[in-house]
């Protein structure tokens, strides 16, 4: 890590490794921000990590009896261009054929004032279809979006409250935070380059940007509790990890390689679930070998 660090010019970085069901060991590197050193107990950006919990808060409403994923999305959220024809499972899939808000990773004009989920909806989901449901694979912040408006629906609840409640607390994941919260001089600053120049601080989108497709911030260490739940089931049935690892097939038959909010497959004879999350000046990524815990 420091030699990548040394190599690359990035200011810091947090890691932690679970192994047989448990942490053995969390190490930060570099400075978070100016006169802030990196420590294992600052909360990171996770960015697009952050879609399996927003996936899972969703299987388990399913398990409540709240909702189905097989429901389709107008019978939530009104509105949205092909509602009628787009189940809540492919929002999670990346199968819809909703128009990404958000493929650059990188802030745009808009950004610098504050969004509400309705902003975005109005903004991307409303536009024609880029395929019909189930076509095709393409990353969709924008669904994942309309998924976590569903959930607060059906939840009668603020997600972050219900993900709390249900799994952040049971799992002692006591750093989790809105994303929005950690941008400030106490937190890891968010860096990035152009081109070949050097790397410089950046400006944070303003709040309510990522939300159900990226909205959390955490340790890397409690980000391993939850792959150590995934690897153990305790909170969460054993029956919703595996529906959030089976991988979606599209309409041709053609396997996705996604799941519901994390990539499935095999990696030099291993079997890899994994995610990973870019926001702007944060870089993430979580990998969990089943097998091996």
């Amino acid at each position: 890590v420091a030699k990548a660090l040394a190599d690359t010019s990035v200011p810091s970085a947090s890691i932690a490794i679970g192994r047989d069901g448990k942490i053995v060991l969390t190490k930060a590197y570099g400075k978070a921000w100016e006169r802030l050193a990196a420590k294992p107990e600052l909360p990171y950006q996770i960015a697009s990590n952050s879609k399996q919990f927003s996936a899972m808060a969703l299987l388990l409403l399913e398990d409540q009896g709240k909702l189905s994923l097989d429901d389709k999305v107008s019978k939530w959220v009104p509105g949205i261009s092909g509602g009628d024809r787009i189940a809540v499972r492919q929002l999670l899939s990346h199968t819809s054929g909703l128009q990404d808000f958000w493929p650059q990773d990188y802030s745009f004009a808009a950004m610098s004032h504050p969004a509400k989920p309705q902003d975005i909806v109005d903004r991307w989901a409303k536009k024609p279809l880029d395929f019909q449901p189930g076509e095709q694979w393409q990353y969709s912040n924008t669904g994942y979006v309309v998924a976590g408006m569903i959930a607060e629906k059906a939840a009668g609840e603020p997600l972050m409250r219900y993900l709390k409640r249900k799994i952040f607390d049971p799992l002692g994941m006591k750093s989790v935070r809105d994303l929005d919260e950690t941008n400030g001089p106490a937190f890891p600053h968010g860096y990035g380059r152009y081109a070949l120049g050097p790397v410089r601080p950046v400006t944070p989108p303003a709040a309510g940007w990522l939300w159900a497709a990226g909205e959390l911030s955490m340790t890397a260490q409690d980000l391993a509790k939850w792959d150590i739940g995934r690897v153990n089931p305790s909170v969460v049935p054993a029956e919703d990890w595996e529906e959030q690892e089976k991988t979606v097939v599209l309409n041709n038959g053609k396997d996705s390689g996604y799941g519901l909010g994390v990539y499935a497959g095999t990696v030099n004879g291993r079997r890899r679930i994994s995610h990973g999350g870019e926001s702007v000046g944060f870089l993430s990524t979580n990998q969990v070998y089943p097998a091996e815990e």
